[in-house]
């Protein structure tokens, strides 16, 4: 018999250097801290508490939210946004200390971007409206962020729900939360391979590239996989949630609701 000798390829002649994990796998670590932190932020507001703002209607606080919010941005009474940004504040402070210390440092970027792309009207001496905007802004910010993190996901859906909002509009909703959660695990899955094997010295922006590849392509099976089952399973359109049980401790809230548009009337 002959013999059949196989060559090397010269790809694998090649020597290749391993990037310095001490120096270059810095932007790993970080990476994946930060999916990681927000994975364990949707874990968290998920999470059960007695906290008393988590048991809370959540109808009534997606009213109340929506309120206060349009009412700030129509309101051009100063005696109105002064007292709404004290209550805000004196919600926040019922928060817990962490969260206090996260919803203040996303207002204050808030608030800085906004004063550095409305810093061309202090120049024209817009000194009132600057101020509003930038409070405004600020309140609003943080009422957003005191309502997700004290508000389940699962109860939002079932607000919206009761509000009559449009099934598939929920149903999108629902289904991206979701995605974005398993895709947030693949990736902090595949950066961790990453950083074990050792990945070969290359410019550093490619092995990202290529896991954003691998997501899309990750996220494109699972939309089919999902629609082939909503499909065997005969989804007709309609996105059925348990209803909401209004309970006694409902009724400050609601009074809050009406105190709010009554406060904005007379200011």
């Amino acid at each position: 018999m002959k013999k059949i000798l196989i060559g090397i390829p010269e790809w694998l002649k090649k020597e290749e250097k391993l990037f310095n994990l001490k120096s270059e796998g810095k932007g790993l670590n970080l990476n994946i801290l930060e999916i990681i932190s927000v994975l364990h932020h949707i874990q968290s507001v998920a999470a059960f508490s007695n906290h008393y703002f988590r048991r809370i209607n959540p109808l009534l606080k997606l009213v109340f939210v929506f309120e206060t919010v349009l009412l700030l941005s129509l309101s051009r009474s100063l005696f109105f946004i002064i007292g709404m940004t004290s209550g805000i504040l004196f919600l926040l402070s019922l928060m817990e200390a962490r969260d206090i210390l996260a919803i203040l440092g996303v207002a204050s970027l808030a608030s800085l971007f906004s004063s550095l792309a409305l810093f061309p009207s202090l120049l024209w001496g817009n000194y009132h409206n600057f101020a509003f905007l930038i409070t405004k802004i600020a309140d609003t910010v943080i009422l957003l962020n005191i309502f997700s993190r004290t508000t389940r996901w699962r109860e939002i859906v079932r607000a919206l729900k009761w509000l009559r909002i449009s099934d598939v509009f929920i149903l999108m909703l629902d289904v991206t939360q979701r995605f974005i959660f398993l895709l947030g695990e693949v990736a902090v899955h595949m950066l961790i391979a990453l950083k074990i094997r050792y990945y070969r010295k290359v410019k550093m922006h490619d092995p990202f590239i290529r896991i954003i590849g691998t997501l899309f392509l990750k996220s494109k099976f699972m939309s089919e996989e999902v629609f082939s089952s909503m499909i065997c399973r005969g989804f007709n359109g309609l996105y059925t949630v348990k209803p909401i049980w209004f309970k006694v401790g409902d009724i400050p809230v609601a009074f809050l609701v009406i105190l709010t548009l009554a406060f904005f009337i007379m200011a």
